[in-house]
């Protein structure tokens, strides 16, 4: 790895960073919910609403 990057690989970072930020906070919102509260209905509704 330089010891300069060049931009795009720097942005290419960041974006990453970012994705991996939003993913675990989504896993964690779901990790704190109880399990019963979590059906198909709710499951569902998450996984349409989260489609871009």
């Amino acid at each position: 790895m330089p010891h300069l990057a060049p931009m795009p690989w720097m942005n290419f970072m960041v974006i990453l960073w970012l994705l991996l930020m939003i993913i675990m906070s989504n896993l964690w919102w779901f990790m704190n919910k109880p399990m019963k509260q979590i059906n198909k209905n709710t499951l569902k509704s998450s996984l349409t609403s989260w489609k871009w």
